[in-house]
């Protein structure tokens, strides 16, 4: 188990532009138009290894049993050992059924980089980030 706790954790850069988030995260126009086409989009690193290294301990902590369940059966996905374990484990609603992974989702960076651009909202569409520093356009 990871030292990190999760709960107190504000992943925001400090030291950053207005609002935390350093401009070099925020999504621009291209991305926006990269997102579009392609309907994903890799940020830049904005989560420390180590708050990630807690947040895929929760994860492991979720999966051998949940804080609670959610008030209905079906309408979404939700992971169980049934489903077997070679497969892409897709769970909806998550910060509703972990207390340890709502720190997670509900962190400010992540609503900065949905926020951060105005023609991302006019679009409508909404930006998918990853903890992890890649290219942020792949094969471009």
């Amino acid at each position: 188990m990871r030292s990190v706790n999760l709960q107190g954790d504000d992943q925001m850069t400090p030291g950053a532009s207005e609002g935390g988030l350093p401009l070099s995260a925020r999504p621009d126009d291209d991305d926006v138009a990269f997102y579009a086409e392609h309907g994903w989009w890799i940020s830049p690193k904005v989560f420390s290894d180590d708050f990630i290294d807690a947040a895929v301990d929760a994860a492991e902590r979720f999966y051998r049993g949940r804080d609670r369940t959610l008030p209905f059966k079906d309408g979404y996905s939700n992971w169980t050992e049934n489903d077997g374990f070679d497969v892409v484990r897709n769970n909806e609603f998550v910060s509703l059924q972990s207390d340890d992974l709502r720190p997670v989702v509900c962190q400010p960076v992540l609503g900065a980089m949905a926020a951060a651009s105005p023609a991302a909202l006019a679009s409508g569409s909404s930006t998918t980030s990853s903890s992890t520093s890649r290219r942020r356009h792949p094969g471009r």
